[in-house]
C-alpha cells in the first residue's frame, strides 16, 4: 500500500490485522534476503509498524492503574492559583482575556506540577457518549421525533474522562486533533509520538492510534509532556504529527469540569463539514431537543476558537443555539444581559483538558449507512427554522411542469442555480465546467430562458452562509459540479431537482440506496457528461445547453416518480 492510498480513509478500513501483518512478513522477507526496498516499502514498513506498536501506546482510556480522578498536585508543591496565573503575564497571548475568563468560569488553572490520570475503562467497543445517548436513533411519531429503544447501530460519539487535547498544525486541512492520555506507567520512549498521518479508520476498533482526525499521545504527567516531546521531535515531524502545544513549548494547562464538546472538521468545505462533523452530531442534538437538557455545558472549536461565521458549520450550529451558554454576564455600560457563548478560548502554550470529552466520529454517518429519514427531515425542520426559510416546497405536478417547455406558460419560471467549480484556486482546475460561460448566456437570452430565471455563482466562498442556504432553498433546479458546496442541499425544499454534475460516478448523497436524496426527499441525479477531458472524479466537462435540455426532459419524464437518486451517462 503506498503512502496515497493509506491516506484514503475507506482503504485502511478494508486493512485488518491480518492483512497488515502479511504486508509486513513480506516486506520484511525482502529486506532480509538482501534485496533493497522501494521508497513505497520502506514507508509501509516504518508506518505500519509503528501503527501496530501497541506497547508504546496506552490504549484509548488510557492506564488501569488510575489512583485517583481529576488534577491534583503534590502538597509539598504549595501551589498558589493567583501567584501563578500572574506569572503568565507576558508568558500567554491576549492574558487579560484569559485572565477575565478563568474569573468567570469554574475553569481550573494547572501548572505544570499538577497530575492527570486517564482511566483505562476497558476496551474501545465499550466506549459509549454520556449514559443518556445510548439511545440514537430516531423515529417520527404523531409528527414529533421520538427516540427508538433499541437502536440498530452504535454510537456516534465517544466520550472520554480527564484527557487533553492539542491541535495539529501539520494537517493541511486543520481538521486533525491529538488526544493527550495520561498515564504514568508508560515509559516507552516514544509514547508521545502520534501515528503517521493517515486518516485510519472511522472508529477506534481496529487499531490502537486513533481514528479518523484524531490521533492519541501518551505521556506520563503534564511535566512530562515538553521532555517527551522535544526528545521525540525529528519523529514527530517525521510522522506530519506537529502539535500546538508542542511546537511552542507548554507553560500551563486549564480543566474544564464541565462536559464539553470537541469539533473537528475540513475548515472550508461545507460538505466535509456536513458529512464528516454535522450528521454525527445529529443524534445528540435530537436527544437533547427530546430531553430539553443539554448533555454538554461548552464547546472546543481548536482551529478558530471562536468558531467565525463565516465557516459553514459554525454559522449553522450558532443558529441553532449550540453554542449558547446557560450563563450571561452583566454590561456594565447599558445594564443590560449579554448571551455569553459557551465556547472555550484556546491558547497556543496552554493546554486544555477536560473533565469529560464528547467527541463525534468523524464520517460516522459514511455512505448513509446509520441515519434513517427522520433524523434527517428532523435536521432540515430545524435548520429551516433557525435560518427562517418558509418557502412553500413544489408539488410534484409544479416540477414536472416546471422542468417542460410548457413551463412557459405557467404561473412563474423555475429558479435554477448553477455553479461551475472552475474559480477557487487549485480547486478550480478540477471538476470545472469549462463552457459555463456561453452556456449562461444561453440561459438567459435563449428560447430556455422562458422557463427559467438562471442564477450563477462562481464562488460560494465569497457569499455568506445565510446567502447560501436563501439560494439553495429558493432553487427548483440545481445543476452543479460535485464539490463541497452540496452541503448546502439541507436547505432545498422538497421535490427539488438536483443534477450532480460529475465525469466519474461517486456521490456521498446517493450512497447507502440514496439515503440522503430520499430522506431530504428531493429528485437527485448523477450525470457524468458526454464531453470530459477525464473519466475520473476530478476530470473537468463541457455541457452545453443542448445536452441540459435533454437531461432536465428526461427528468421531467422519466425519474421523477419517487425521491432519490439515479445515474446516468451521456448517451
Amino acid at each position: 500500500f503506498s503512502k496515497s492510498k493509506l491516506e484514503t480513509s475507506a482503504v485502511y478500513d478494508r486493512m485488518r490485522e491480518e492483512e497488515i501483518e502479511k504486508i509486513l512478513s513480506a516486506i520484511e522477507k525482502k529486506r532480509d534476503s538482501g534485496h533493497k526496498l522501494s521508497v513505497v516499502e520502506d514507508f509501509d514498513l516504518r508506518f505500519l509498524k509503528f501503527s501496530m506498536t501497541k506497547s508504546r501506546t496506552s490504549g484509548p482510556y488510557g492506564s488501569d492503574h488510575c489512583a485517583f480522578e481529576g488534577p491534583k498536585i503534590s502538597p509539598d508543591a504549595q501551589f498558589d492559583s493567583e501567584a501563578f496565573l500572574g506569572s503568565l503575564r507576558g508568558e500567554v497571548e491576549d492574558f487579560d482575556d484569559f485572565d477575565r475568563y478563568l474569573r468567570e468560569t469554574d475553569t481550573k488553572l494547572l501548572s505544570l506540577e499538577h497530575e492527570l490520570c486517564t482511566s483505562n475503562h476497558g476496551e474501545i467497543e465499550e466506549m459509549s457518549i454520556v449514559d443518556e445517548l445510548y439511545r440514537f436513533d430516531t423515529v417520527m411519531v404523531d409528527k414529533r421525533y421520538k427516540v427508538l429503544e433499541k437502536p440498530d447501530f452504535g454510537n456516534s460519539a465517544y466520550s472520554f474522562k480527564d484527557v487533553c487535547v492539542t491541535f495539529n498544525i501539520d494537517s493541511s486541512k486543520r481538521a486533525q486533533r491529538g488526544i493527550v492520555i495520561f498515564d504514568n506507567t508508560n515509559k516507552q520512549k516514544q509514547r508521545c509520538v502520534p501515528c503517521p498521518n493517515p486518516q485510519m479508520n472511522k472508529d477506534w476498533g481496529s487499531n490502537d492510534c486513533g481514528m479518523m482526525w484524531l490521533h492519541q499521545l501518551n505521556i506520563k504527567s503534564l511535566n512530562d509532556f515538553n521532555n517527551c516531546y522535544n526528545e521525540n521531535h525529528r519523529k514527530i515531524k517525521e510522522h506530519g504529527q506537529r502539535q500546538v502545544p508542542g511546537e511552542v513549548e507548554l507553560k500551563a494547562a486549564t480543566y474544564h469540569p464541565s462536559t464539553t464538546l470537541l469539533l473537528q472538521f475540513v475548515q472550508w468545505n461545507p460538505g466535509h463539514q456536513l458529512w464528516d462533523l454535522f450528521l454525527s452530531l445529529l443524534p445528540i442534538l435530537i436527544n437533547q431537543d427530546n430531553s430539553a437538557e443539554r448533555y454538554f455545558q461548552t464547546t472546543v472549536v481548536h482551529q478558530d476558537p471562536s468558531c467565525p461565521d463565516n465557516v459553514w458549520i459554525c454559522a449553522i450550529l450558532r443558529k441553532m443555539g449550540v453554542f449558547k451558554s446557560d450563563k450571561q454576564r452583566q454590561n456594565l455600560r447599558t445594564e443590560s444581559e449579554i448571551e455569553l457563548e459557551n465556547l472555550i478560548p484556546v491558547r497556543k502554550n496552554v493546554l486544555t483538558c477536560f473533565e469529560k470529552l464528547i467527541v463525534p466520529i468523524p464520517g460516522w454517518n459514511h455512505e448513509n449507512a446509520r441515519l434513517r429519514p427522520a433524523a434527517l427531515q428532523w435536521m432540515r425542520e430545524k435548520v429551516l427554522q433557525a435560518f427562517q426559510l418558509k418557502k412553500r416546497p413544489s408539488t410534484l405536478e409544479e416540477t414536472t411542469r416546471l422542468l417542460t417547455p410548457a413551463a412557459s406558460l405557467s404561473e412563474r419560471k423555475a429558479q435554477l442555480l448553477l455553479y461551475p467549480h472552475n474559480t477557487v484556486g487549485e480547486a478550480g482546475k478540477r471538476r470545472a465546467w469549462l463552457d459555463i460561460e456561453d452556456v449562461f448566456t444561453e440561459l438567459q437570452t435563449g428560447d430556455v430562458s422562458n422557463n427559467f430565471e438562471t442564477k450563477m455563482i462562481r464562488d460560494f466562498a465569497k457569499i455568506s452562509v445565510e446567502e447560501q442556504a436563501s439560494l439553495f432553498h429558493h432553487a427548483d433546479v440545481l445543476i452543479m459540479s460535485h464539490g463541497g458546496q452540496m452541503g448546502n442541499t439541507i436547505f432545498s425544499r422538497p421535490n427539488t431537482v438536483v443534477i450532480e454534475v460529475t465525469c466519474g460516478s461517486y456521490s456521498q448523497m446517493a450512497t447507502g440506496q440514496a439515503k440522503f436524496s430520499n430522506g431530504l426527499q428531493f429528485f437527485h441525479m448523477v450525470y457524468s457528461p458526454c464531453d470530459c477531458d477525464s473519466h475520473e472524479d476530478r476530470g473537468n466537462y463541457n455541457l452545453p445547453v443542448a445536452e441540459i435540455k435533454r437531461v432536465l426532459s428526461f427528468m421531467a419524464y422519466s425519474n421523477l416518480r419517487r425521491h432519490g437518486t439515479i445515474y446516468e451517462r451521456c448517451k
